[in-house]
Parts: C-alpha cells; structure tokens; sequence
C-alpha cells in the first residue's frame, strides 16, 4: 500500500496546512485561539477552525489554491 504525503507542515507545535501562505503568522493565531479555547474548558471543532480562518485572513493572511 503507497504511504500517503503529508499535507500539513509542523512550525511550533502546530499542524499548518500547506495551502497557507504565511506559516508563522497562521501557526502564532491558531496558538492563540488554543489557547482561549482551552481556558474555557472546551474542544476544537468547526466554529473554532472558522474563527481560525477568519482571524488569519483579518490579520492579512492568504492561501495558495
């Protein structure tokens, strides 16, 4: 069975997609969103990545594709 290619980068911990552009940028606001979501007790999901893709795109972030 061939091995599948990842299409995820690790920059400090965090999966980045290879579709982002800027990595660090996308890498330092997932962090910070981990960071609220788990203060308030609660679990990665669809809102939290929309809010995710939101804020990086707010911040001047694009993805390739």
């Amino acid at each position: 069975m061939p091995t599948k290619e990842r299409d995820y980068t690790i920059i400090n911990g965090e999966k980045i997609p290879s579709n982002v552009i800027n990595k660090t940028l996308y890498a330092k606001i997932k962090k910070k969103i981990k960071k609220r979501v788990k203060a308030k007790g609660q679990r990665w999901g669809a809102y939290t990545s929309g809010n995710l893709v939101q804020a990086y795109k707010k911040a001047g972030g694009t993805y390739s594709g």
